[in-house]
């Protein structure tokens, strides 16, 4: 009888723990050469997976997405199988397309489980990194070493 209940109240602050976590996944108030945005409702394209996922935005003749490529890539192969990587190519003028539907209005930018969009505005790499932290982190990816 005890364990059952020793187990009960294991559970339910494990459970509470991870309700805290997750709460506290937001877009910061203040960012520097980026900016967060949270949607007020999830869109959706048919290139929308189900579970956790972060899409990546560029174009192939921007600079400044060419700039980012490496650590994008670099960060990109770090991440755990359970969380889905998509890349599109924005194309501005494709209704259809993701780029419309999420709506992208400058690359690089990262949309993350569709509640989190995050546009790279800074040629500073500093800035490129701080980026890719906060997606990991409202991703709810473990902090890199």
């Amino acid at each position: 009888m005890k364990t059952g209940l020793w187990l009960q109240r294991t559970a339910l602050i494990f459970l509470l723990g991870c309700a805290g976590a997750l709460a506290q996944a937001a877009c910061p108030a203040h960012t520097e050469g980026f900016s967060c945005t949270e949607y007020e409702s999830p869109p959706r394209h048919a290139s929308t997976p189900s579970g956790r996922y972060v899409m990546y935005f560029y174009i192939e003749t921007c600079p400044h997405c060419q700039d980012a490529r490496p650590k994008v890539d670099a960060w990109r192969k770090t991440l755990p199988q359970d969380l889905k990587y998509i890349e599109h190519v924005a194309k501005w003028r494709d209704r259809e397309g993701a780029a419309f539907a999420y709506r992208i209005e400058s690359v690089p930018s990262f949309v993350v489980n569709g509640k989190y969009l995050i546009a790279i505005d800074s040629w500073e790499p500093e800035h490129t990194d701080a980026a890719i932290a906060l997606v990991s982190e409202l991703a709810g990816l473990e902090p890199a070493d």
